[in-house]
């Protein structure tokens, strides 16, 4: 008679179980510190979440088996003991029958316990690893911030600004100026540049959380916005004072933290004769976002005494100004505060370059202040009116500056000014009708005079 094959008693498979169990006890323990804590590598972090996994789905297994042992005791059937019963005229079929046999019901019972535990294991480990089982990405993410690797930095850096959820937002952009002195200046320039993505998107945010008060009372937005205000802000001062390069992405980062104390730090930038040409433009954008007369004159001054490409981005500035000043026109102080602000840039008009000039327009059509007619109306009739200005455009938070006018003629965006603070006025009723018949315009012109003129008869009648 065959011998039948001896298995494993079930107390062996218990203490497998038990030791695969301590075992993921004691290595999720120190798994989860580790991940928090210490690996620097996004590869490693991820290889040692290989082996958890590993480890989880091996222990599950051991215990799983340990644990139908424990339920069924004889469960197991070799082959050979099956064909012991059915006699040595068992054939093929029967062979095949006592194989599957082996496996039933046992196994199944033995996958479903595997299931069962690899599960309870999971959140065993994510307990155990205070939480590190189920954050993968976030581990991830700490662990590149801990890297010394350019290339893992800026990949980090670019995932700041991608994030979604509000814990990752506000616990990765408070990691930020750990990199603003980093040895690499390529990593301090993306760590200062994703600083002012994120500062300019969380000053929006309340911005906006602003108009329902219900909203903002219980975000966490605000407390981050302040945290800018109060703690990133001095420092990145005290950085640009200490000469750390480049200096113009710490411009742009204070710029898109709109921080109302960084004014005056704006203002002697705007002031500083020998200041280069690309934090000049990033200070103009700071003092476009703090807004107020102030910051306008300081703005007037670089438009009219730098080159090109920072009188772009201040007159752009300026129109942000003007399209955010509250204007009452009984207010007869501001009335002449904004005047006298906007005079030298009238006076200037027909000296600036054609890219300055349209930008300087449409600035000046941002205040809408109807003693500016006169200025426009002469420049208006000019060869000049016949510029085409081009489109120029602003990749927020940073340059170059936004649209002016996409291929739209000068002599039509002044006529559109001109409709829009014009209203009422006499002098202007009767420069319409001289234009209207002693100059030739094209059909468009003609049409738009035309209205105007005809909304200044209608207005003169209801009066």
């Amino acid at each position: 008679m065959t011998k039948t094959v001896g298995r494993p008693g079930w107390t062996l498979w218990a203490l497998a179980g038990g030791v695969s169990l301590i075992s993921l006890a004691l290595a999720s323990l120190f798994l989860g510190t580790y991940l928090q804590e210490t690996v620097a590598s996004r590869t490693a972090a991820f290889l040692v979440y290989l082996a958890w996994m590993a480890l989880i789905l091996g222990a599950a297994a051991a215990v799983g088996a340990a644990a139908v042992r424990w339920l069924f005791p004889g469960g197991f059937t070799t082959v050979a003991a099956q064909r012991d019963k059915d006699g040595p005229e068992a054939d093929d079929f029967m062979d095949l029958k006592s194989s599957v046999s082996l496996f039933q019901p046992v196994a199944i019972y033995q996958s479903i316990a595997v299931v069962v535990f690899a599960v309870a294991f999971m959140f065993l480990a994510q307990g155990l690893s205070g939480g590190a089982l189920f954050a993968f990405q976030t581990i991830q993410w700490e662990a590149m911030s801990r890297s010394n690797e350019p290339e893992q930095l800026a990949a980090l850096f670019r995932d700041v600004e991608e994030m979604k959820r509000p814990q990752d937002v506000e616990r990765f952009i408070k990691k930020l100026p750990l990199f603003f002195e980093h040895p690499e200046e390529a990593v301090r320039a993306d760590a200062l540049q994703t600083m002012a993505v994120m500062a300019q998107r969380m000053t929006l945010s309340v911005a906006l959380l602003v108009r329902d008060g219900d909203l903002l009372e219980n975000r966490w937005e605000p407390a981050v916005v302040q945290w800018l205000h109060q703690d990133v802000s001095p420092q990145l001062r005290a950085l640009y004072d200490k000469g750390v390069t480049p200096r113009p992405n710490i411009v742009r980062a204070l710029a898109w933290i709109q921080n109302q104390e960084d004014r005056e730090f704006f203002v002697q930038l705007a002031q500083t004769a020998k200041l280069a040409e690309a934090s000049m433009m990033e200070a103009a954008v700071g003092l476009g976002n703090l807004g107020g007369l102030g910051s306008g004159r300081e703005l007037v001054g670089v438009a009219l005494s730098r080159t090109t490409s920072s009188r772009i981005w201040a007159l752009w500035s300026l129109q942000r100004i003007g399209e955010a000043l509250e204007q009452n026109a009984s207010d007869q102080e501001l009335g002449k505060s904004v005047f006298n602000l906007l005079m030298p840039l009238l006076d200037s008009l027909a000296s600036l370059d054609d890219s300055s000039l349209c930008g300087a327009v449409v600035a000046i059509k941002a205040f809408q202040h109807a003693d500016t007619t006169t200025s426009l109306t002469e420049l208006f009739e000019s060869e000049r009116g016949e510029l085409v200005c081009q489109r120029i455009e602003m990749n927020l938070p940073f340059g170059p500056p936004v649209v002016f006018v996409p291929k739209e003629q000068l002599r039509w965006l002044l006529l559109n000014i001109l409709a829009d603070v014009g209203g009422g006025n006499a002098e202007l009723s009767v420069w319409v009708s001289h234009m209207l018949n002693t100059r030739q315009f094209d059909d468009r012109l003609t049409k738009g005079l035309n209205q105007m003129y005809s909304e200044f008869h209608r207005l003169k009648k209801d009066e």
